[in-house]
C-alpha cells in the first residue's frame, strides 16, 4: 500500500525532529541509523524512503531544526520598534540561566556546532544557511543595522550556550549567560545605533 504524500510528510518530520533531539544529546557521532529509527518508531528499511545517508539526514537536522529562528519568524510586531523587543525578549530567554537545559536540548546552533564544523561541506553549508536565516530575522524591520554586529551577538548567544551547557558548575554556568546576555545586549545596541 502506497503512502499518501501527507502521511510521508508526517513520517520524514517524525524522522527529522527524533534525530534533531538524538543528535543535540549524543553527537552526531554518537547516533546510529537504527538509534534514529527506533525514535522515530519505524523500522531503519525505512529510512532510505526519506534520506540518502546519515550525513544527508544531519544536513537536513542543521538546517530545520531552529525552533529560535521559527519563534522569530512568529513576532506579530506591527513595527520595527516591536519586533525589536519582541527579539530582545527571545534572547534574554534563550541567555536566561533557568532555561539552559531546555534551550540547549532544542538549539541546533548551540549543541551541534562542533559536528557541524567537522562535517562534509553540504552539512557546513546548511549551517551556514541556517545562521545567515537568523540573522536575517533577528535584522527584520531594522533598516541599516550593522549585521556584522548582530552576527557577533548571535554567535555570542550561542557560543555562550554551548559553553554554560558544558561547565560542571551550576554557578560557572550563571556566570556564563549572565556575561553574555550584558555583551549580547551591548552589541545589539550598539547595531541598532547605527541606523
Amino acid at each position: 500500500m502506497r503512502l499518501s504524500a501527507e502521511k510521508k510528510r508526517e513520517i520524514h518530520e517524525r524522522i527529522l525532529k527524533g534525530a534533531g533531539a538524538l543528535f543535540r544529546a549524543q553527537g552526531y557521532e554518537g547516533v546510529s541509523l537504527d538509534d534514529v529509527m527506533q525514535a522515530a518508531g519505524l523500522t531503519r528499511g525505512a529510512f532510505y524512503a526519506h534520506f540518502k545517508s546519515k550525513a544527508d539526514l544531519f544536513r537536513e537536522v542543521v538546517r530545520a531544526e531552529r525552533p529560535m529562528l521559527r519563534m522569530l519568524r512568529e513576532r506579530p510586531g506591527p513595527d520595527a520598534d516591536a519586533l525589536w523587543d519582541q527579539m530582545l525578549a527571545l534572547v534574554a530567554g534563550y541567555l536566561d540561566p533557568k532555561n539552559l537545559e531546555a534551550v540547549y536540548a532544542g538549539c541546533t546552533a548551540a549543541a551541534l556546532t562542533g559536528d557541524a564544523a567537522r562535517a562534509p561541506q553540504p552539512v557546513r553549508a546548511a549551517y551556514e544557511a541556517a545562521f545567515t536565516d537568523m540573522l536575517d530575522e533577528i535584522a527584520r524591520g531594522q533598516e541599516g543595522a550593522d549585521r556584522e554586529l548582530l552576527a557577533a551577538a548571535l554567535t555570542l548567544a550561542s557560543g555562550a550556550v554551548n559553553t554554560a551547557a558544558s561547565c560542571a558548575d551550576a554557578a560557572v554556568r550563571r556566570q556564563v549567560l549572565e556575561a553574555a546576555w550584558k555583551g549580547v545586549s551591548a552589541l545589539l545596541a550598539r547595531a541598532r545605533a547605527v541606523e
